[in-house]
């Protein structure tokens, strides 16, 4: 069958306990699960429509986590705990 965790069409794959934030018109999602930990990271533009994936400083990523939660502060995220 067709794996959902894939990536098609620039969205977010299906994903459970993942952390979400809201920054002026961006939703932003980080991590979560979907059969294995994730670490991406994404911004919907609640007025576009539009998701954009978001990559790392250097092109990094934190730990692929689940059961995280986050904060948003002067544009830069900060996700704390989680399983890994």
């Amino acid at each position: 069958g067709k794996n959902p965790c894939i990536i098609s069409n620039k969205v977010p794959s299906v994903r459970t306990y993942h952390s979400s934030n809201l920054i002026d018109k961006y939703l932003i999602i980080f991590g979560g699960y979907c059969g294995y930990n994730l670490n991406d990271l994404w911004a919907f533009d609640i007025e576009l429509h539009v998701w954009t994936q978001i990559k790392g400083k250097n092109g990094q990523s934190p730990k692929a986590r689940q059961f995280h939660s986050s904060s948003i502060l002067k544009e830069k995220l900060f996700l704390f705990g989680g399983q890994m």
